[in-house]
């Protein structure tokens, strides 16, 4: 009786055995597929990381970054190295006044004054207009309505320092007035025309309407290079002539 007992339990032994051995193949055989979707996943994973390596450190063809290009090409502004216009116009510059250039007691100026003067009286004349160098001021005489006045002017020609009544005007004065044709402005302007061949600066000394062996004329001084110069113009056709 004990022999059929000891084959059967030797049976159930090999039983169990080959039931274990099913087992652990199945479990093999699930967990393969499962790392295997896990080595797929972390494939598919894998561009993504490396796209966004190569977005943050994409790095220009020259190895700098743009910010880097942009800062060299600033270092190198045209703006910072020397002018070639601001040279050539430094060396341009002329060692002096330029041709025509405005002067105190000028002609641009002395025209200016009488402007300014006749502005303080609508409708009057000049006289005789002097220009005081050394005070560098203006004295207009006109006549308006009758009527002397004196009005100052300063060396450009176009501020009134001072306008003062000189009363009724003389007769001779205004009788002059009646037999010119040419005012004091044409007259100035004629005579430095005249003078514009004589090299140096050029400023009014005088202009004076005046009655000599009974010919009415414009006398005008002029101050060329500290040397005075004396015209007469005729008071009908503008004609100068040097004295």
């Amino acid at each position: 009786m004990k022999r059929p007992q000891k084959i059967l339990t030797l049976g159930s032994a090999a039983l169990l055995s080959a039931s274990l051995l099913v087992g652990c193949g199945n479990t093999t055989q699930n967990q393969a597929p499962a790392q295997n979707d896990a080595t797929q996943g972390a494939g598919d994973a894998t561009p993504a990381a490396t796209g966004t390596t190569q977005d943050a450190a994409t790095p220009d063809a020259t190895g700098a970054s743009p910010s880097d290009t942009e800062s060299a090409t600033d270092s190198a502004s045209p703006s910072d190295s020397a002018s070639p216009t601001s040279s050539a116009s430094g060396s341009a510059s002329p060692s002096g006044p330029a041709s025509g250039a405005a002067v105190n007691g000028g002609q641009a100026a002395a025209l200016a004054a009488v402007d300014s003067a006749l502005a303080q009286h609508q409708g009057g004349d000049v006289v005789e207009i002097d220009y005081d160098r050394r005070a560098d001021k203006f004295e207009v005489d006109l006549i308006a309505d009758g009527n002397a006045h004196q009005v100052t002017v300063d060396g450009t020609g176009k501020n009134v320092q001072e306008d003062r009544a000189d009363g009724r005007a003389d007769e001779d004065d205004v009788a002059e007035l009646r037999a010119a044709s040419v005012g004091a402005k044409d007259a100035i302007k004629r005579v430095f025309e005249s003078a514009e061949s004589q090299s140096g600066t050029k400023v009014l000394d005088e202009a004076s309407l005046d009655e000599d062996d009974d010919v009415v004329r414009w006398e005008v001084e002029l101050d060329i290079d500290n040397r005075d110069k004396e015209y007469t113009v005729n008071v009908q056709n503008g004609s100068v002539t040097a004295r």
